[in-house]
């Protein structure tokens, strides 16, 4: 079973960027995940990131620098009744009083997290930016598509699986990748009504339907690999039905 999971959450506060990364198949090299677990790293990863990167920004605010362009990737054992254990540093940054920030950042998510049914373990990319402006784009619409009738955009993708999914507004925008078994109908709905703009795509990022009315698609589609582009305006539950 292949599961390739990469997530991003950019979180700003004032003129900082913390970025945190979860890749299964880079991080999770040589770690034994019981199926559950995988199936527990991808249901939970939006929540949990979300809470991991709040108690990052609250004890990185406390040291009070003006200049850090840093990376840690750690290490931790979350265990059923909630509790962390086992914190390590699979890579230090050169800044001691940021490893120990990261470290009581984890330590304070314990009992926070999503609880698993088994302990196991989490480990986290978190890339530092301190002192650098970033681009950021005001505009929460998304943009036209290109004339060539293609879409490039940095691609931060897991799978999406038939039924209902939800999508929470902490992230505004999700890359999510589907694979038909055969030719038929790709079908689209969400709930509650225009609460996301979705555009359906090849996996070589041709786009195939933005949607007229962008909340809900019924297309024809030969068997292949897909992507959605999902914006979100508000919590939204996506149906999805394909062969």
């Amino acid at each position: 079973m292949k599961i390739i999971l990469s997530i991003m959450i950019l979180l700003s506060f004032l003129n900082a960027n913390i970025e945190v990364k979860q890749n299964i198949r880079a991080l999770y090299k040589g770690v034994n995940l019981s199926d559950k677990q995988k199936e527990y790293l991808i249901d939970n990863h939006d929540e949990n990131i979300k809470i991991l990167k709040e108690s990052l920004e609250k004890e990185v605010k406390k040291l009070k620098v003006k200049y850090l362009d840093e990376k840690n990737v750690v290490s931790f054992e979350l265990k059923t009744d909630g509790k962390i254990g086992k914190i390590r540093f699979l890579k230090r940054s050169d800044n001691n009083k940021l490893d120990k920030a990261t470290k009581k950042a984890i330590k304070n998510i314990t009992k926070k997290l999503i609880k698993t049914n088994e302990d196991m373990i989490h480990r986290f990319i978190i890339l530092y930016r301190i002192g650098h402006k970033k681009k950021q784009n005001n505009n929460k619409s998304i943009k036209p598509m290109p004339s060539n009738r293609e879409y490039n955009f940095e691609e931060i993708t897991m799978p999406i699986y038939k039924g209902t999914t939800r999508f929470q507004y902490n992230r505004n925008e999700y890359v999510r990748t589907f694979t038909t078994n055969k030719d038929g109908f790709i079908n689209l709905s969400m709930t509650p009504y225009n609460c996301a703009n979705i555009r359906l795509l090849t996996n070589k990022n041709q786009r195939i339907q933005t949607g007229v009315m962008p909340w809900s698609f019924n297309i024809e589609a030969p068997q292949g690999k897909y992507k959605l582009l999902i914006k979100v305006k508000k919590t939204c539950d996506v149906s999805l039905q394909y062969l």
